[in-house]
This record gives structure tokens, sequence and C-alpha cells, in this order.
């Protein structure tokens, strides 16, 4: 026999986990390319493109399809992606685009800042 106890413990647990994961209803003005970033207060919608030149421009949304940032991204690190390598994953932030093969992408708006960031949180600085 189950407690009581034990019973509502694990039920309350599917409850609360019944929304991990979720992907939220895709606002009008986000494009079906963008990929959903879940964060602790909600998340962010990434989409990412190159132009004829080569160069990254991304447009992060907020959850509700508002636009953070719509400029161009340099990579944290080496070369700038090609096609066949621009797949956004959902381990991204709210100012960093991450690619699923790990490489990151800043805003050139708060480049040095951002990248003094990630040196810092990747151990490469004392602080950022």
């Amino acid at each position: 026999m189950i407690w009581p106890e034990t019973a509502f413990t694990a039920m309350m647990a599917v409850l609360i986990c019944a929304g991990c994961g979720r992907i939220p209803a895709r606002p009008e003005r986000v494009p079906v390319s963008a990929v959903f970033v879940p964060a602790a207060k909600g998340g962010y919608w990434h989409d990412c493109r190159l132009d004829a030149s080569g160069q990254c421009t991304c447009t992060i949304y907020l959850r509700d399809g508002r636009v953070v940032y719509d400029e161009l991204f340099l990579p944290y690190e080496g070369s700038p992606p090609t096609a066949p390598q621009l797949i956004i994953s959902t381990e991204g932030t709210g100012d960093t685009v991450k690619l699923a093969n790990g490489q990151l992408l800043l805003p050139k708006s708060e480049y040095e800042m951002r990248k003094r960031y990630w040196d810092w949180r990747l151990g490469k600085a004392a602080t950022p």
C-alpha cells in the first residue's frame, strides 16, 4: 500500500514536471525557423541567417515575440559559422546564441562585454 503522503508527493512531481520542457506557442512575428531557448524567466526565440558575404545576423525574441537583438553576431572564438554549422542549440541565453557544435555567437554591439563575461564563465579570466 502506498502511503498518502508518498502518493501526493509523486502526483505533485508529475504535475510540476508536466510543464517542463514544453515549447510555448510561437508568436506570430517569430519566424518558423526560430528555435525556442528555455530560460528561468520564460525563454527566448533565436533565429540566425547568413547573408551573401557569410556574415551572421541573428534575431533574439522574448517569449512573447518582442525583439531583444536583431543585428550582426560574431563568434566568441574561431571563424564565423558556415551554413551547415548554423544549427541553433536550445542552450543559448538571452544575449548569446549557442550552436549545436558548441560555438557561441555574441551580438556585435556588445561583443567586448559579452566576450569578457564568457572568458570569465569558461575560466579563461579571473573576473568578467
